[in-house]
């Protein structure tokens, strides 16, 4: 279906020490009343300066900070 799906790239740096890149896709699927969010992000992590949990906890962060503002909005 369109205008379901955002697919972005970005990579992550320490000055200027790249410290992974990655791709990721957001879908958005009609719930109910509601709508469901799903990331599936794929990554390549470079030299140890990051780390999948470390990361994932991150995406955590702003996906709650993401669902508070939208709450906060209705």
């Amino acid at each position: 279906m369109p205008n379901q799906r955002i697919v972005y790239s970005y990579e992550l740096l320490f000055g200027e020490t790249r410290v992974s890149v990655s791709l990721a896709t957001i879908e958005l699927i009609a719930d109910g009343k509601g709508t469901r969010l799903i990331l599936t992000e794929q990554g390549a992590i470079f030299d140890g300066h990051d780390t999948p949990n470390t990361r994932e906890h991150g995406t955590g962060e702003l996906l709650d900070a993401l669902g508070a503002a939208l709450e906060a909005a209705e």
